[in-house]
């Protein structure tokens, strides 16, 4: 495990990218961590964040995967899926199920 990954955990990580991400798009109103049950604790395991955007069409799930970026503070690889605030209803009502088997944080970011 490299110096970066043991100054910040992923919890902490996954807020810095919610933040950065709601800086620079205004449509972002909330964003959820989603979980892997069984994978969280794995350091190759990614952050993976949903995000509802006003200014998102509904367009299903597309979970879009990045790199580490060290030179960012970002040292952990990370998986972004955007959604609608309809998409997200259909979530929270179990409609339209998250990817893999994850979850959604209970909380907002």
């Amino acid at each position: 495990m490299s110096n970066d990954k043991a100054a910040m955990s992923k919890d902490e990580v996954a807020h810095k990218l919610a933040h950065a991400h709601r800086a620079v798009d205004p449509g972002i109103t909330e964003v959820y961590r989603i979980l892997a049950p069984g994978c969280e604790g794995s350091e190759s395991e990614p952050i993976k964040l949903l995000e509802i955007n006003l200014s998102s069409t509904a367009s299903g799930i597309i979970p879009i995967g990045m790199p580490a970026h060290a030179p960012s503070g970002i040292p952990y690889p990370s998986v972004i899926m955007e959604i609608a605030p309809a998409e997200f209803e259909e979530v929270r009502q179990g409609t339209l199920p998250l990817p893999n088997g994850w979850m959604l944080s209970e909380h907002p970011l």
